[in-house]
């Protein structure tokens, strides 16, 4: 099941009426979206929109609350999700407005309570928290938060987590003298505890493999004594929690072959930061899965030095090539970085600015971001009565035939030349190892079209794009932009 469209009117940054088209009446549409945004051009909103309709339906939030402050008191607000199981199903709709709530459908709702949304303060969470403490206790995040959705397969009511650990919070001994309700506590705390250790270690296997994405010897272990009941702790009915004692899971790693019990006083940040990540995509990948699978993430780059990002994508593509991703980021070079990465038959790219209706009312603008062959095309041949800009087409060419030789080269790991200054490389640096990429002793490429490439090189991409006079012709542009699409076609980008 996936989400095919998003309409939000008058919800916080969104004030007015939004679209987001993942998929067009008869098309089986690009499942994932990447979102470049400004700062204040309502990446956060959106996030949120995602969030709330899946969560009202089981906290039944108030729309009201979060209605943008300069929509009419008389104007509607809502969030709509369009969805379809495939091609050839129906689609489905689930709205949350102030008159109207379909979020209590069961594909909604585990949708909602298997969603993974993660920003990087989550990340921080793991370890950052910690950092005056000589431990890293995570069992309120886990037991909460992360192995929130997983069951204890051991226990009887196949409960999750935390409906077992508020079963065993409902039967904690008042007194110490109470031997038979003790008793009971530490039959069903037993089972806690054994179905516990029994998914940490499913958990360290996974983040553990997820580890060497990042190509870190490191090993993640949790450590769990098991729960138990503290007599000596003073009964509040507030606090029961008080009366339950090793209420704890410690996170300590093995790296180099050392045991280190204290991670987040002796690794870097960007080794932190992995295991984080590691820790939580691990938790969305062993627990159940519903028809509706949600990955969104927002600004997960912001703290992540490139050994990470890198690492982060192939995680990604690797290891939830099922689910449905919203991927936001202010980073615009970090973008177009993705851009590349990323599949364009099964992501949409577009961009988030900020635009203002009035002085004082700023709104999301929406800019739907097309291939840059398209874009050399659409200056090319514009739509009636705008003129040709000639320029400009070439530009994009000249970008776009960039963006081909790189993606070929990084995908058959050629040997480009090293520039300490990435920037200083030059189309000739990618084009001359692929020329000469050979398949099963063949040349890759034909003659043909590296004769045309070659040709149109020298007189369309290169005389454009700098202050020249040039007197080429919209024809000569046009067999340019068909020579790249050649190119393109078969190296197969």
């Amino acid at each position: 099941m996936r989400i095919i469209k998003i309409e939000i009117k008058n919800f916080r940054a969104f004030y007015n009426h939004h679209i987001v088209e993942l998929a067009k009446d008869g098309e089986r549409g690009k499942p994932n979206l990447l979102i470049y945004g400004e700062n204040g051009s309502g990446k956060s909103s959106l996030l949120l929109a995602l969030q709330y309709l899946l969560e009202s339906g089981i906290n039944n939030l108030d729309f009201e609350q979060y209605k943008n402050i300069f929509a009419p008191e008389n104007e509607e607000g809502y969030i709509k999700f369009f969805l379809r199981q495939n091609l050839n199903t129906p689609q489905i709709v689930h709205e949350w407005s102030s008159t109207t709530r379909t979020t209590n459908d069961p594909d909604i709702i585990a949708a909602s309570q298997a969603k993974g949304i993660l920003d990087y303060k989550r990340l921080l969470e793991v370890h950052f928290i910690h950092h005056k403490e000589p431990e890293v206790n995570i069992f309120e995040l886990l037991v909460h938060s992360l192995l929130g959705q997983c069951i204890n397969d051991l226990h009887p009511l196949q409960r999750t987590f935390p409906d077992n650990w508020n079963d065993l919070l409902a039967i904690v001994p008042k007194q110490k003298n109470h031997k038979r309700k003790i008793a009971i506590f530490e039959a069903e705390s037993q089972i806690f505890n054994q179905g516990l250790r029994a998914k940490l270690n499913e958990l360290e296997q996974k983040a553990t493999q997820l580890m060497e994405y990042f190509g870190y010897k490191i090993v993640i272990s949790l450590h769990f004594q098991g729960i138990t009941f503290d007599n000596t702790a003073k009964y509040r009915d507030d606090q029961k929690e008080n009366c339950i004692d090793n209420r704890k899971i410690l996170l300590n790693i093995k790296f180099l072959e050392r045991e280190i019990s204290s991670p987040h006083h002796f690794l870097n940040e960007a080794k932190l930061s992995a295991i984080a990540i590691a820790l939580y995509f691990s938790s969305l990948l062993i627990a159940p899965k519903p028809q509706l699978k949600l990955l969104a993430l927002d600004d997960i780059f912001i703290g992540l030095d490139m050994s990470n990002r890198l690492p982060l994508i192939d995680i990604i593509k690797d290891q939830f090539s099922e689910y449905q991703i919203f991927l936001m980021t202010y980073d615009r070079e970090w973008y177009e970085i993705l851009k590349q990465r990323f599949d364009g038959n099964k992501w949409v790219f577009q961009e988030l600015y900020c635009g203002k209706i009035t002085e004082d009312l700023e709104i999301p603008v929406w800019k739907q971001d097309t291939d840059y062959l398209d874009k050399a095309q659409q200056y090319l041949t514009p739509a009636p009565p705008q003129a040709p800009d000639l320029k400009a087409s070439a530009v994009y060419l000249r970008t776009a035939f960039e963006v081909i030789l790189k993606k070929f080269c990084d995908k058959h790991y050629l040997k480009v030349k090293y520039q300490e200054e990435s920037k200083k490389l030059t189309t000739d640096d990618f084009w001359q190892p692929l020329i000469a990429y050979k398949k099963d002793g063949t040349l890759f490429l034909s003659a043909t079209c590296k004769q045309n490439i070659e040709l149109y090189r020298t007189l369309i991409m290169n005389p454009l794009n700098h202050a020249q006079i040039s007197q080429t012709y919209g024809r000569e542009i046009q067999e340019a932009i068909d020579a790249v699409k050649t190119l393109k076609h078969e190296l197969g980008i």
